[in-house]
């Protein structure tokens, strides 16, 4: 027989069986175990053990083997050498565990607009954002938008940028046929590595125009 913790759990997942709804159950579970202060030293359990966001994924893993479906392909490792400056300032957020959150929660976040939004809330309660917030932002946007296109390492070179791909993802070979032709200057090497031309000299414009660039290879 279920226990009572394992009920209240179950009807968590029932309650929030539409896809997507990872965070919720995982913020459902967290009140039927009591987790605590997420950022401090109270957190408990698994929690504690793998992070927040992992957790989530973890709980959203387990609704859809409940439910049958087959899970995602996992987004592919994506090494990327941008030549921008990440570190946050002190004088911008002082405290350590809120610098963390902010960088966590940039790392969660998979679209453009979860970014935009997250980038205003910054600015509302820090203040006018600095270069590396925004850095971090497009950072981040680049990121997912290599991870969908199948590479595995995105390098700013002094005149070009070097994109490579990884030849077992389903993406990857469209990609990089779709950016050579939007870009006539690329080039793909015989290791299998796009170079494409930099648009600018500036690490940031040259990263923006890379992100504006790379949905057209979708």
């Amino acid at each position: 027989s279920l226990t009572k913790e394992a009920r209240a759990r179950l009807t968590a997942i029932l309650e929030f069986a539409d896809l997507g709804a990872g965070f919720r159950i995982a913020a459902r579970d967290l009140e039927i175990r009591g987790a605590g202060n997420l950022l401090g030293a109270e957190q408990h359990g698994h929690l504690r053990a793998v992070g927040f966001e992992t957790y989530c994924h973890l709980l959203e893993e387990a609704v859809r083997e409940l439910r049958g479906e087959a899970a995602p392909a996992p987004p592919t490792s994506v090494e990327l050498r941008l030549g921008l400056g990440l570190r946050l300032p002190e004088r911008y957020i002082a405290e350590e565990t809120l610098r963390l959150a902010v960088y966590r929660r940039i790392a969660g976040a998979r679209t453009d607009e979860e970014l935009a939004s997250l980038k205003q809330e910054f600015t509302e309660r820090f203040g006018a954002a600095p270069a590396q917030l925004d850095n971090l932002i497009l950072h981040q946007r680049v990121r997912r938008r290599a991870e969908a296109l199948g590479m595995t390492k995105v390098k700013r070179g002094q005149l070009a940028w070097e994109l490579t791909f990884d030849p077992t993802h389903p993406a990857a070979h469209p990609a990089a046929m779709a950016l050579l032709a939007a870009a006539p200057d690329a080039v793909l090497t015989p290791a299998g590595v796009l170079r494409l031309p930099l648009a600018d000299r500036d690490p940031a414009r040259a990263a923006a125009a890379l992100a504006a660039l790379l949905p057209a290879a979708q």
